[in-house]
């Protein structure tokens, strides 16, 4: 019986034994398989846990490590919306952050099972670099290409289209180098495209200004608006920067770009232009005093009812001679219209430069006079040009609503002087914007000639980038012309 009773003893300490040891382990693998199944579901970071003897102890570990990753992955969103706030992210930012975000370590246990449950994921608690704080989010993709007073596309000479920034109201872009007299910024659009405001200087608040006279400005974002789009200046689409929610200074710019601010000058800025011309040039507030705002200096020596030719009493050649004692640097002709209206012989073009051979009773002749009297007075210093009127295809008097003939011939002629000139009149954006089949763009009812402020602040653009483009006279003319 003893021996018997020693065998049963026996046998039951085995069974207890092997007990003991099969079990615990079957609970930790269940255990460790739930905290892996919620991870791959977006549970979190997952640290700690496997290294329990029981199965109270490991279900413990393993909520600890989902709350513990729940709040790494509010606070690493939390950081992620502060630095989003803070910093000029464009579109693809988020690439650059995947190996910090949650989302992408939820389903990636700890390489290290005895980790604390409140260590922060590496990474989102440096500081963010200037550079990455100031990431352009700007990319030139085309050339003479822009936005219209419409908001809508179109060729725009010396501008590029930006990308589209997404926005969203009490956001802020700042943005340069920016011309000062552009008349179209950018436009604020809508979720649908629809444009919700013209981005004109008066909604700019100015931060910065380059030796050169161009800016840096920052827009404030309106209710609605979804996307900004900006007219850049095709000269400076290498260096363009536009930053979200990140006012940047001069510095901070020279750091971003290398270039430093004496880089940008805007070529009109500081200079001194003479304009001569009609009542087309004169306007009230017309394209002449407008390009003030670009820093320029402008003497706008135009008179309504003058003529190129002697087709009036009045003529824009005594306008040239009325300054011929001072220095410009650029001398811009824009005549014709009344020499159409008055319907002046076109004329032919001149063997040579000997003012005797023009007929100044034509076209032709009137406007070789005044190109002969602005090449011998500015040429020494000024770039000089010929702006050709827009079409007004609905004017009534004389021949202005057909002025083909003469601009044909003013080509032939500023191609013999050396002279650029700038050709409004075939200018399908300019004739498209005005349309003044309509009434929307003049005043001049009667008419149909004279544009309004909303006509000039259309051509002004145009001819503000004409001039950027203005080469200087060409000096074996100016002393043949003056000996």
């Amino acid at each position: 019986m003893k021996r018997f009773a020693g065998i049963m003893i026996l046998a039951m300490l085995l069974s207890m034994l092997a007990g003991c040891g099969a079990k615990p382990q079957e609970e930790s693998a269940s255990a460790d398989s739930y905290v892996e199944g919620e991870a791959s579901s977006g549970g979190g970071i997952i640290s700690g846990g496997s290294g329990s003897n029981s199965s109270d102890d490991q279900e413990s570990s393993s909520g600890n490590s989902n709350d513990g990753g729940d709040s790494s992955s509010n606070n690493n969103q939390n950081q992620n919306q502060n630095q989003n706030q803070n910093q000029n992210q464009g579109d693809d930012s988020s690439d650059e952050k995947e190996d910090s975000s949650p989302d992408d370590s939820s389903d990636q246990p700890s390489k290290d099972s005895d980790s604390s449950t409140d260590e922060e994921p590496s990474g989102d608690s440096a500081p963010v670099s200037p550079e990455e704080a100031l990431k352009n989010l700007f990319v030139a993709k085309s050339n003479n290409m822009g936005l219209n007073l419409k908001g809508k596309k179109g060729i725009q000479q010396g501008t590029c289209l930006s990308d589209e920034v997404g926005v969203k109201y009490g956001d802020s872009l700042t943005f340069g180098p920016v011309t000062p007299a552009q008349v179209v910024v950018g436009f604020a659009f809508d979720k649908n495209g629809k444009a919700v405001e013209l981005i004109n200087a008066t909604l700019l608040e100015e931060e910065a200004t380059f030796e050169g006279g161009m800016k840096i400005y920052t827009y404030a974002v309106p209710k609605n608006a979804e996307k900004v789009v900006l007219n850049v200046p095709s000269s400076v689409k290498g260096e363009f920067v536009i930053a979200r929610n990140n006012t940047f200074s001069m510095k901070d710019f020279e750091k971003l770009t290398g270039v430093n601010s004496g880089y940008f000058s805007d070529c009109l800025y500081g200079k001194r232009g003479l304009f001569v011309g009609d009542s087309i040039c004169v306007g009230s507030g017309g394209w002449a005093s407008r390009l003030t705002l670009t820093g320029m200096e402008a003497i706008n020596n135009g008179v309504s009812g003058s003529s190129l030719s002697t087709a009036r009493n009045l003529w824009i050649v005594d306008q040239i001679l009325k300054s011929k004692n001072e220095d410009f640097d650029y001398v811009l002709i824009h005549g014709g219209v009344n020499d159409a209206w008055e319907s002046a012989e076109v004329g032919l073009i001149s063997d040579g430069f000997d003012p005797d051979e023009f007929d100044l009773s034509t076209y032709a002749g009137g406007l070789e006079w005044n190109l002969y009297n602005a090449v011998k007075y500015y040429g020494d210093t000024a770039a000089i040009g010929y702006l050709m009127n827009f079409k007004m295809p609905a004017a009534k008097p004389g021949r202005c609503a057909d002025m083909s003939e003469y601009f044909n011939t003013a080509k032939k002629i500023c191609e013999k002087w050396g002279i650029t000139y700038f050709d409004m009149y075939n200018h399908k954006e300019i004739t498209h914007e005005l349309d003044l089949t309509t009434e929307k763009h003049t005043y001049d009812t009667k008419n149909m000639v004279h544009i309004s402020a909303s006509g000039y602040d259309i051509i002004t653009p145009y001819i503000e980038e004409y001039m950027r483009t203005m080469t200087p006279c060409n000096q074996k003319l100016l002393k043949e012309i003056v000996g």
